[in-house]
């Protein structure tokens, strides 16, 4: 396992973020590299995927890819990101103390390419979903450790 961690998901986690925005196809390929990979690990062609991923303590790359978005979402409303990606979420202004607060604009989206499956659309709209216990969390460490509890794919 240590070697499937080491070179397989070291490189599939490699520039994680660019990944998500690659098309379904592509998506679908690293999914099932990984399942290829704990399939070796563990010696087992019967199991689902699902089943692999519980057995090694892992999750899919989709949910890797989402936690990692947010987390830049986190350090851009925390000032902790460089400027050019702070600059990407601008919160909205709201003069009542409502459930949700700590909110961000989602853009509007003109295309599909250059709106709906944009990095500012796709944080915004996750970050806006999110439990206010989790966006007031007062470190990144203690924010990503708020995000292994939660299963994004279903905030989709």
């Amino acid at each position: 396992m240590s070697i499937f961690r080491s070179f397989v998901i070291s490189n599939l986690d490699y520039c994680k973020t660019v990944w998500h925005f690659c098309s379904l196809a592509d998506v679908n390929k690293l999914e099932r590299l990984q399942e290829r990979g704990l399939r070796i690990v563990y010696n087992d062609d019967q199991s689902d995927y699902s089943t692999l991923l519980y057995l090694s303590n892992c999750i899919s790359l989709e949910e890797r890819r989402l936690q990692c978005i947010l987390c830049e979402v986190y350090k851009a409303c925390r000032g902790l990101a460089p400027l050019y990606i702070s600059d990407l979420f601008k919160r909205k202004e709201c003069q009542y103390d409502l459930c949700r607060r700590d909110q961000l604009i989602q853009n509007r989206k003109r295309t599909t390419c250059y709106g709906l499956k944009s990095f500012t659309y796709l944080g915004a709209c996750l970050w806006n979903r999110l439990p206010n216990e989790l966006k007031d969390l007062e470190t990144l460490t203690s924010f990503k450790h708020g995000l292994a509890s939660l299963k994004l794919t279903d905030f989709m």
